[in-house]
């Protein structure tokens, strides 16, 4: 647990910092290989030594599309509800393929299913959220 703590601060912290840090990454690619091209050993390395230096080695690469400044292209500007549900799924590490494999996820998609036919803001003809989504009939 102590593991995921850290890294949950290193998130923060990135998050945290991004009104002050440039929008563009400041490290080019030949810089950004050097930095991460340390050798391998046999004895590993402790998985927080191995975050801590991802997240030092990482830095001046990462383009801030998390924060308000960032207008490129339509990606970034992730909520933090949007994080925490990402978080989620990736320690449940769950496979939604099967329902055999955990029936929470194809329950879930029918209920998000059923909640996005209610949106106000959606068309009542489109069934958005589904995989099955169809354009309205003219």
């Amino acid at each position: 647990m102590d593991l995921l703590r850290r890294t949950a601060a290193h998130a923060a912290d990135f998050l945290a910092g991004l009104d002050a840090r440039p929008v563009a990454p400041t490290a080019g690619v030949a810089e950004l290989r050097k930095a991460l091209g340390h050798p391998l050993t046999d004895g590993g390395v402790d998985a927080g030594q191995v975050v801590d230096d991802l997240v030092r080695d990482t830095a001046d690469g990462l383009l801030a599309t998390a924060g308000g400044r960032f207008y490129g292209w339509v990606i970034g500007g992730s909520v933090p509800a949007a994080l925490a549900a990402d978080w989620l799924v990736s320690a449940w590490d769950q496979n939604a393929a099967m329902h055999a494999c955990g029936p929470r996820w194809p329950s879930s998609r029918r209920w998000r299913a059923r909640g996005s036919r209610t949106c106000s803001a959606c068309p009542p003809t489109r069934r958005s959220g589904s995989p099955r989504a169809r354009s309205p009939r003219t």
